[in-house]
């Protein structure tokens, strides 16, 4: 169902509002309402583990992140990555505008939040365009873009950790002949 390429927009909110935790472990819970100004709605609020707000911005799975400059050969975001990357900054500057109405009226406390875009598909992606989206993405201050295929990587990650099965998980690390250290015995 997420990766329906004819299903609309508010179709994958509704489906991200029921499964925010697919957002990763960095966050608790998703906010409501999604106002941010006088005319701005965001698609998803998350509170983070540390109390900040994230906005998440949603588009769909069937549109382009990146575009090849053949005579240069560089990559640079499509049109829609390009649009959908102008919204998330013209809400992060909103928050930043209404913060205090926005903690006044809404309880909602803004610092320097980020902005998630998930747009598009990378399943078939060759590493140079993984490292292009790697690049783009620290080109941008506070906004970071996703696609359908990366949430699905990190909600197999998360699986594959409460399964003790995830790349880099705590049970792999153990080294042989390492005692297991409980966790009241963590050293921080």
């Amino acid at each position: 169902m997420l990766l329906e390429t004819s299903s609309s927009e508010p179709k994958y909110q509704r489906w991200f509002e029921a499964h925010s935790s697919i957002c990763g472990t960095n966050y608790v819970r998703r906010i409501d309402p999604r106002r941010i100004g006088l005319h701005e709605i965001t698609d998803i609020i998350m509170e983070t583990t540390d109390g900040y707000l994230d906005l998440f911005e949603l588009k769909r799975p069937d549109l382009s992140v990146l575009r090849l400059d053949q005579s240069r050969s560089i990559y640079y975001f499509s049109r829609e990555a390009s649009q959908a990357i102008g919204q998330a900054a013209n809400y992060v500057v909103r928050t930043e505008e209404n913060r205090h109405m926005l903690a006044q009226r809404e309880k909602l406390f803004f610092l320097k939040p980020r902005a998630r875009v998930v747009i598009g598909r990378s399943n078939s992606w060759q590493q140079p365009l993984r490292d292009a989206l790697r690049i783009l993405n620290g080109s941008l201050h506070f906004i970071e873009v996703w696609t359908y295929d990366d949430v699905l990587a990190m909600a197999d990650q998360m699986m594959g950790m409460y399964e003790g099965t995830a790349k880099g998980c705590l049970a792999e690390q153990t080294m042989p002949g390492e005692p297991d250290t409980p966790e009241d015995e963590i050293p921080f």
